[in-house]
């Protein structure tokens, strides 16, 4: 059965072209629907009917993980340095959660996903070395531990 990722954007979603380019360039045989913005009205309207991986990077992981408590509908969450507080309703999250953060990200703190990975039971962290929020020169480095990680989940 093929899975649709669905890649939703941080709050200026040209900040998320360069990881998701990357991400559609490492795993060209898979389908994607990329959100214009963090919108929970466009990710309502958008999701397929079967199976789906959610992939969102700043704001767009808040949104993620927002969706995932209230409809749990998600088969897997990548969170690429999430724009969320980690809070202990983020428990409620099951489903295999890939966090990753850079360690030169000056819009949210490491330290933040290293708490919510604490959090969410299910969850694996990785850490980029010198990337930043953007992950800005770190691209393809950053979408092949996604591919590397989606592959050893089993949905």
């Amino acid at each position: 059965m093929a899975i649709t990722l669905i890649l939703i954007p941080g709050t200026y979603p040209a900040a998320s072209k360069g990881i998701f380019d990357a991400i559609k360039k490492v795993m060209p045989k898979d389908s994607f629907i990329e959100l214009d913005s963090a919108s929970e009205e466009q990710l309502l309207h958008k999701k397929p009917k079967g199976k789906f991986i959610v992939i969102g990077k700043s704001a767009g992981g808040r949104l993620a993980l927002e969706n995932q408590i209230k409809h749990k509908d998600a088969s897997a969450l990548v969170l690429l340095a999430p724009a969320v507080e980690a809070d202990q309703k983020f428990r409620e999250v099951k489903v295999p959660t890939l966090i990753v953060h850079g360690t030169r990200d000056d819009v949210i703190k490491l330290d933040n996903s290293k708490s919510l990975n604490k959090i969410i039971k299910n969850s694996k962290l990785e850490i980029i070395e010198d990337a930043d929020h953007s992950y800005k020169g770190k691209e393809i480095e950053t979408a092949k531990k996604v591919a590397v990680w989606l592959k050893t989940i089993s949905l």
